[in-house]
């Protein structure tokens, strides 16, 4: 990634953050909770469907394919992004990429599909996801 590009990119983190906490603040939440999405899987198959992560994700995070992952938006704070990275003997595991934009996140891998359990510190938040959230 060039110099102008990262330095575009962390503009458009400092935008993204401000108008999720304008967000936030309006409709009294704490924070916001994306999903990334996950593939469908054909059935009986071990195959899934082509993929392409949720599109607010998308905004935050650029990792078109990544499934599973979850991004926790806290006005204030770094937002905290889990990154599913499954131990997985067919595939390959995403692993933190050596981008400018990582250093704005506090990026945890986690094998767990579920979303973080943020209820047990009583926050109030608001999710995004596409429509087959996974049941927790």
């Amino acid at each position: 990634m060039t110099e102008e590009r990262a330095a575009s990119h962390q503009d458009h983190l400092d935008r993204l953050e401000s108008a999720y906490q304008r967000l936030a603040e309006k409709h009294g939440y704490d924070s916001i909770l994306i999903y990334s999405g996950a593939p469908r899987v054909h059935y009986a198959d071990d195959q899934a469907a082509t993929f392409r992560s949720y599109a607010h994700f998308l905004h935050w995070v650029p990792l078109p394919g990544l499934s599973h992952s979850w991004l926790w938006i806290r006005p204030g704070k770094k937002p905290v992004l889990w990154l599913h990275a499954p131990e997985d003997f067919w595939h390959l595991s995403p692993e933190v990429p050596d981008a400018p934009w990582v250093s704005r996140f506090d990026i945890r891998l986690t094998t767990e599909t579920l979303p973080p359990r943020l209820l047990e510190g009583g926050w109030r938040y608001s999710a995004m996801c596409p429509p087959t959230l996974p049941s927790a």
